[in-house]
């Protein structure tokens, strides 16, 4: 194994390095992942790219590992801003991913640099990359975060590992990416699922917007749409409903001279009982109260 630095990361005023050491591994298969460098530092330089830079490389994949903001530029037109706890994966071969720290005025961004190398390593890094994207929750203080962290501050500069332990370290990582990628596509599906259902509920607010008839239209169990809809929006469909029913007519109310029973009619009441019940519910006074003084009222 080369020991040449396998990362050009200058001492500076503006960066610390709090403990480094790169990798020796006895028995080493070919195409077994296999981690190459890790880093762990500080670094306040807006300016300063924290991406690494191999020697003469192999197919090495990095990922970086943050405790405080920073900025992550893909190409020349897209930039992201990772959050504390967050992460984000590259191939040190594509030059158009750079990563800046971007810490609040007066801190310093805490950051844990991981590089492996193998050809499954890199073949599962790529396709994280094309399912999950680059960003990813893991932080320094995780389970993963945590034994990386372990071996940077062993005193050593050169680690030797046996090729299972290698490989045991390399792929805790990635399946804790790919736990991070998976829980947030969750999430995502479960947020697109809820605003459209929240869309469907608008476009059909005059007719009949039952939990039964929008589960069946996204083809999901009305329990499901129900428990989903009332974590990203806190309250019912039912509720939800009424509440922007009520809303439009109070905007009519307001705006209009028709009849209480055409509004009613025209928000998607078929019972005036129901709609006066409701709209009292949600306001503290009757259609005709609300039409006589609408100031008076917050909607």
């Amino acid at each position: 194994m080369n020991d040449t630095e396998p990362i050009s990361w200058e001492q500076s005023e503006l960066a610390e390095r709090l403990g480094s050491a790169h990798f020796r591994i006895l028995g080493q298969l070919p195409a077994c992942p296999s981690p190459w460098f890790i880093a762990h530092g500080r670094c306040w330089d807006p300016k300063r790219n924290m991406r690494p830079h191999v020697l003469n490389p192999p197919r090495h994949t990095f990922f970086c590992c943050l405790a405080g903001g920073a900025r992550v530029h893909i190409g020349k037109n897209r930039t992201m801003s990772l959050s504390p706890g967050q992460g984000y994966l590259a191939a040190v071969g594509e030059p158009h991913v750079s990563c800046f720290p971007d810490p609040p005025p007066g801190e310093r961004l805490e950051h844990m640099i991981f590089q492996f190398l193998g050809e499954a390593a890199d073949i599962m890094a790529r396709s994280l990359i094309n399912r999950y994207g680059r960003i990813y929750e893991i932080g320094t203080d995780s389970a993963v975060g945590r034994r990386i962290l372990a071996l940077c501050h062993r005193g050593e500069r050169v680690l030797e590992m046996t090729a299972s332990d290698a490989a045991s370290v390399v792929m805790d990582l990635i399946h804790s990416l790919m736990r991070s990628g998976e829980r947030d596509r969750r999430i995502s599906r479960r947020v697109n699922l809820a605003e459209s259902a929240e869309q469907a509920i608008r476009e059909q607010l005059a007719g009949t917007c039952s939990v039964d008839r929008l589960a069946r239209r996204f083809k999901v169990s009305r329990e499901h749409l129900s428990r989903l809809f009332h974590t990203e929006y806190g309250v019912p469909i039912h509720e939800y409903v009424n509440r922007l029913r009520i809303r439009e007519a109070c905007r009519l109310l307001r705006e209009t001279n028709l009849p209480q029973k055409t509004v009613m009619a025209q928000v998607g009441f078929a019972i005036p009982s129901t709609f006066y019940r409701v709209f009292h519910k949600e306001l503290g006074a009757t259609p005709r109260r609300y039409r006589a003084a609408p100031s008076a009222f917050a909607v």
